[in-house]
């Protein structure tokens, strides 16, 4: 039968078992010279201990590759030394191989438990010995081989992943503006269908109010009547009148309809807004009433204005003045709105963390607002956006400029960069957008559209 190839790997494993020491701790000397002897036949290096503490102390010393150790000695006897060496960081990863007359299987389970990795039973057999040393010693060696391998492919990942990190950074930095238009039209997409599916349901609901409102003072007119004509109280009627509160309910069956109504008014309204700000039939201008607009913005954050953790309930003041329609493109305005006025409400959230820090939480300081105003200039529209939150400083005035800046995580709603946002006023409306701020005075932009 041929020989089998030994690859480079297994050729240098043998040669690192070749030049490798053995520690044999035990305290009879004829065992240790006849280990000796035999060891030194396969080509490793011996060294010899007689007992436990001596036996640990050369192991810290020398750090021999592996140890085999006698059960019954005096002093300590092999398991303590064993559980002794394990707890030494210095020869805990040394593997060890009890030697012992013992053959109960309840002292060799007490043997691995305390970290030894095989067993010998005297009298032993020089071939058995020398083969479990030869294989514990090539699991070693491949073993280290891994560990060395396992660094070395670590080092690459990390290296590697860190160039790979850069680059998609890189990517994600000239790719934003474009994800970004994308993204508004998967939104936008989402959100219609979303809006559609909602309206049916709701149109239901709202459809039906009077009905129910109509149908339930029938009922309670025919049970006045019934009360009017059937004076006599019958025991059970009067029971069921007591369980189910008949004077309360009587009172709430009205509120809980006009609530309904209310509620479906507003999720029609809210819908309405998102429709507003989704629509995609931007081929072409239309003219637009620029107040629904920013109401339309309004309705939709109005999640984003109420108490929070973050800030307190934010006020809305508004400063409108007559406008005439305005020659628009409805979505790209539209986030132009939401983007000036989630930016305000950053601007909010971290003025009230630095108030909470400097006056504590509930203290009487300056209420968050927001103000929006508009005003009809020759044949231009003005829009202004102020709040009184955090402003910015000069630095980051600079950087408020810059395509890719933003002091929101990319995990935040999806929102437009100024200098998009310059861009759908400037080139898409012929107007201009400005800003204007100071550390602790708040941020305001203001906006300029033609009317036509």
């Amino acid at each position: 039968m041929p020989d089998t190839p030994v690859s480079d790997g297994q050729a240098q494993v043998t040669s690192q078992i070749a030049t490798q020491t053995i520690l044999i701790v035990d305290d009879h000397r004829i065992n240790c010279d006849i280990l000796k002897r035999t060891l030194s036949r396969c080509g490793l290096q011996t060294l010899v201990a007689m007992d436990g503490e001596s036996g640990i102390q050369l192991a810290i010393e020398r750090s021999p590759d592996l140890i085999l150790l006698d059960v019954s000695m005096p002093g300590i006897d092999g398991f303590e030394t064993c559980e002794r060496l394990k707890q030494a960081p210095q020869t805990a990863e040394i593997p060890v191989i009890f030697m012992t007359g013992l053959s109960d299987t309840e002292d060799k389970v007490r043997g691995f438990n305390v970290g030894a990795v095989d067993y010998v039973t005297k009298p032993f057999e020089q071939e058995e010995v020398i083969a479990r040393i030869k294989s514990q010693l090539k699991i070693g060696a491949l073993t280290k081989e891994l560990l060395d391998l396992n660094q070395s492919l670590e080092e690459k990942v990390i290296k590697r992943t860190e160039q790979l990190s850069q680059a998609l950074d890189n990517l994600k930095q000239t790719q934003i503006s474009l994800v970004q238009k994308e993204k508004m039209y998967a939104l936008g997409e989402l959100m219609g269908g979303l809006a559609h599916e909602i309206s049916n349901p709701l149109s239901v609901i709202a459809g039906n109010v009077d009905y129910l409102s109509k149908y339930g003072n029938d009922l309670l007119g025919l049970l006045r009547l019934y009360e009017k004509h059937l004076p006599d109280n019958v025991p059970e009627i009067e029971q069921y009148n007591q369980q189910i509160e008949i004077d309360y309910l009587r009172k709430d069956f009205f509120a809980i309809v006009a609530a309904m109504e209310r509620g479906a008014g507003s999720i029609a309204q809210l819908i309405r807004s998102l429709k507003h700000y989704l629509r995609r039939d931007d081929a072409a201008m239309q003219l637009m009433n620029i107040h629904e607009v920013l109401e339309s913005t309004l309705m939709i954050l109005r999640h984003r204005l109420k108490a929070c953790p973050t800030h307190r309930t934010i006020q809305i003041m508004r400063e409108y003045k007559k406008l005439p329609p305005v020659s628009c493109y409805p979505a790209p305005i539209s986030q132009v709105f939401m983007s000036l006025v989630s930016n305000a409400i950053d601007s909010i959230d971290a003025s009230e963390e630095m108030f909470r820090q400097e006056y504590g939480i509930g203290s009487d300081y300056e209420m968050p607002l927001i103000r929006i105003g508009t005003q009809w200039i020759d044949e231009k529209i003005r829009i202004t956006i102020a709040d009184n939150g955090a402003g910015l400083t000069a630095e980051s005035q600079q950087r408020l400029a810059e395509p890719l800046f933003t002091n929101k995580p990319i995990s935040n709603e999806p929102e437009l960069s100024l200098v998009i946002s310059r861009h759908i006023i400037e080139e898409k409306h012929h107007g201009w957008l400005e800003f204007s701020s100071e550390p602790g005075r708040g941020l305001e932009f203001v906006i300029e559209i033609p009317l036509t």
